[in-house]
């Protein structure tokens, strides 16, 4: 089984978006933060996962900086780390 950690550095229009089906059924977590410039396309790319969604899809204050990451490695990592 492969597992996916996921940078949301993605745009509306990536090929990621078409390509969301072949995601299913890898184990997903995404985490962004709502002051990230890019978490309207992360929204919309949530939006274009086939049922179920991520198994963990993590949003909170905080933007696309090593500030609001350090307080997610922890829960990234083991998401990570219950998928080995």
């Amino acid at each position: 089984m492969s597992i996916t950690a996921f940078a949301p550095a993605i745009s509306e229009g990536d090929s990621v978006f078409q390509d969301a089906a072949a995601l299913e059924p890898t184990p997903l977590g995404i985490w962004c933060g709502t002051d990230d410039s890019l978490f309207s396309s992360v929204e919309a790319f949530v939006e274009a996962l086939p049922e179920p969604q991520p198994e963990i899809w993590s949003y909170d204050d905080g933007g696309h900086t090593r500030i609001y990451w350090n307080d997610q490695t922890l829960q990234a990592f083991g998401f990570l780390a219950s998928h080995l």
